[in-house]
């Protein structure tokens, strides 16, 4: 599994937009996949005020990409809850938010 192949099964589940970052930034309540140098990927979610709580690393693209679909099924009911999905759809048009993510990927570089 790569992350094209990620993406379309999270989109078949109803996974909210924002749930999952597959691009390596960083957001508070996301899942995120980051490619590293030497072909290491990380895997990473940061807690709602910015601090990032889990963090692995795998060899593969393939073995983080099915580690993130593990933690999302491990969540399932909670990602497909209507409420949830319009909390994300709130949570990305939010300009507090947005200035936030884009602080704190700045301070990541």
């Amino acid at each position: 599994m790569n992350r094209e192949e990620l993406k379309k099964t999270l989109e078949e589940l109803g996974i909210p937009e924002g749930a999952v970052s597959l691009t390596g930034e960083a957001r508070p309540a996301c899942i995120s996949l980051k490619a590293l140098r030497n072909n290491v990927w990380q895997v990473f979610f940061i807690e709602d005020f910015g601090i990032q709580s889990v963090s692995d690393l795998f060899d593969s693209e393939e073995d983080a990409c099915k580690h993130v679909l593990q933690m999302v099924l491990g969540d399932l009911e909670y990602f497909q809850r209507q409420d949830v999905k319009e909390w994300y759809a709130k949570l990305l048009t939010d300009p507090e938010y947005i200035e936030f993510c884009r602080k704190l990927n700045e301070n990541r570089k």
